[in-house]
């Protein structure tokens, strides 16, 4: 919450009324409403106007008129670009499999930092194996996790002969298992497979930039000779991340894009609330 916000909430603290904080992006209004008596958000969504009545008016029948409706200034979706990161397909470890494939205790060393604060592209590599096929040298991500992933492209699944979910990264209740070759050992995953599902890093900052919570979905917009829109794009909000967009190499290469890219962003298309 900004400062605006809390002066007009603490202003207002002796009446027992909500107020409603509205952004408008193209013909979508996304709400944020807050009791005056607790500064904490209540309630998030989205307002899809149409030709017989007002995104305010739909608001008002919705919330009735103890609410008040402050207008928040829209962001200019022109001029909201996000730079891409193209994730090829990897692996994340956790101790267990780390001692399993490279000896007990083994630490993973660092080849190069990647954009978001703490993690890297560990100088060590394993090889994934399907039932039909194999892919040699996939990189490692560090540092360690709770539980071993294997992040591919669909490409990368049909060669190895497995159907990964599309899926946030973390959630791998029900996909596929594989096997992992380092060198100390061969791992058998029970599951872990997925295909990741495309997402957004943005700090707090960049979040109340974009006028986005975490976790809404958004659209955004990739310009060129292969121009595309894609959706589902998850925001994750979290302290101290760089603001990075994540596509898979199927993904981008769909788009055409090459290096060091910049897409717009193309507004709203689903609130948290509503996505869960």
């Amino acid at each position: 919450m900004n400062d605006a916000t809390r002066w007009l909430i603490e202003d207002l603290m002796t009446k027992p009324m909500q107020i409603l904080l509205v952004d408008i992006v193209g013909e979508t209004l996304s709400y944020d409403l807050y009791e005056v008596r607790d500064d904490q958000r209540v309630a998030h969504g989205l307002i899809e106007t149409d030709a017989s009545t007002s995104g305010f008016d739909r608001l008002n029948a919705k919330f009735g008129d103890h609410a008040i409706i402050a207008t928040r200034i829209g962001p200019n979706l022109g001029e909201l670009q996000v730079p891409v990161g193209v994730s090829v397909r990897h692996v994340h470890l956790d101790r267990a499999a780390c001692d399993a494939l490279f000896g007990p205790g083994y630490e993973l060393a660092q080849r190069r930092k990647i954009s978001q604060p703490g993690q890297y592209v560990a100088v060590e590599t394993v090889d994934v194996i399907g039932s039909k096929g194999e892919l040699d040298r996939v990189a490692i991500i560090g540092p360690l996790r709770a539980e071993t992933q294997v992040e591919l492209a669909r490409t990368d699944a049909v060669h190895l002969g497995v159907t990964p979910p599309v899926r946030e990264s973390g959630h791998l209740e029900g996909s596929p298992g594989l096997q992992l070759r380092g060198p100390r050992g061969v791992l058998t995953l029970a599951h872990g497979a997925i295909i990741a599902q495309r997402h957004i890093h943005m700090s707090a900052d960049d979040a109340h930039r974009f006028g986005v919570h975490d976790h809404d979905l958004i659209r955004i917009a990739i310009r060129g000779d292969r121009e595309l829109e894609l959706g589902d794009v998850v925001v994750r909000v979290t302290p101290g991340a760089v603001l990075d967009l994540h596509l898979d190499t199927d993904e981008a290469n769909a788009a055409g894009i090459e290096s060091h890219p910049v897409v717009l962003f193309a507004g709203i298309e689903c609130a948290a609330d509503l996505a869960r």
